[in-house]
């Protein structure tokens, strides 16, 4: 993974800290207020999302699509306040156009929302204990399966000393972290 997708991820653990989040599923609502974001439902037609950073009056709104299902909708949030800490330009929608975004910007948000939600320290957590697989990772961090397929095999790919069976007993202590799930 690039340097610019490191910084990307260590943005989002850099904001699950200051917010005190300790254990999944991330709860977005906290995460806005934290930063003085307001989150409002809004028909957005096939967009998911849309966040609209006013500089004139320092108000900071990420507008949810209510007409997708919640782990989209989940996603898409995290997305938008993705762009809003990485400073991508102040009009964004997640799905449809990426409205102002290079894809570029569009990866880097997708990046920072996927460790907002799933932090890799969780989702090494969730292999110490066995259950690191779709179904669990879907409804322990409440992310769809397709994002869960991703974070898992994305796991395996940055971690292939999980697969050694041998160490097992190694890296479960190894990972094992003071989180409940």
């Amino acid at each position: 993974m690039s340097a610019d997708y490191e910084y990307v991820k260590f943005e989002a653990r850099k904001l699950l800290a200051h917010c005190k989040i300790q254990a999944p599923p991330v709860y977005l609502s906290d995460i806005c207020e934290h930063l003085n974001i307001t989150l409002a439902n809004h028909a957005l037609g096939s967009r998911d999302a849309a966040l609209m950073n006013s500089q004139l009056t320092d108000k900071v709104l990420i507008m949810v699509n209510p007409n997708k299902i919640r782990q989209r909708q989940r996603f898409s949030i995290a997305h938008e306040i993705g762009h809003y800490i990485l400073e991508h330009p102040s009009v964004a929608f997640s799905g449809g156009d990426g409205y102002m975004q290079t894809p570029e910007e569009e990866r880097q948000a997708d990046i920072f929302a996927a460790e907002l939600l799933m932090p890799e320290r969780f989702l090494l957590h969730c292999w110490a204990i066995g259950k690191l697989d779709i179904q669990n990772v879907s409804r322990i961090f409440d992310v769809s399966k397709k994002a869960a397929t991703t974070a898992v095999n994305f796991t395996y790919i940055s971690h292939p000393e999980l697969l050694d069976k041998q160490n097992r007993g190694y890296w479960e202590i190894s990972y094992l972290l003071p989180i409940n799930i």
